[in-house]
């Protein structure tokens, strides 16, 4: 009888065992799909940030293009007196 109440709390133990050890495994994999989410999100932020910088660039040259150049040596050197 003895020897049966062992083997039942030995199973107890294991299965206790493998629970804990399933919800790690569980909460490993949680963290490594936020990290590649965030890291997505590191991409997508540098993407658009390459965006926002092509897009001065054309405004800039777009200004630029249109200016006369009395009227961009006088933007220069109000912007310098700044």
């Amino acid at each position: 009888m003895a020897v049966v109440e062992l083997e039942a709390a030995s199973m107890v133990t294991a299965v206790s065992v493998m629970t804990v050890m399933l919800v790690a495994v569980v909460l490993l994999e949680i963290t490594i799909i936020a990290e590649v989410i965030l890291m997505g999100l590191v991409v997508a932020a540098a993407v658009v940030e390459e965006l926002v910088i092509a897009v001065l660039v054309v405004v800039q040259l777009f200004v630029s293009a249109n200016l006369s150049n009395k009227q961009k040596y006088a933007w220069a050197t109000s912007t310098q007196n700044k």
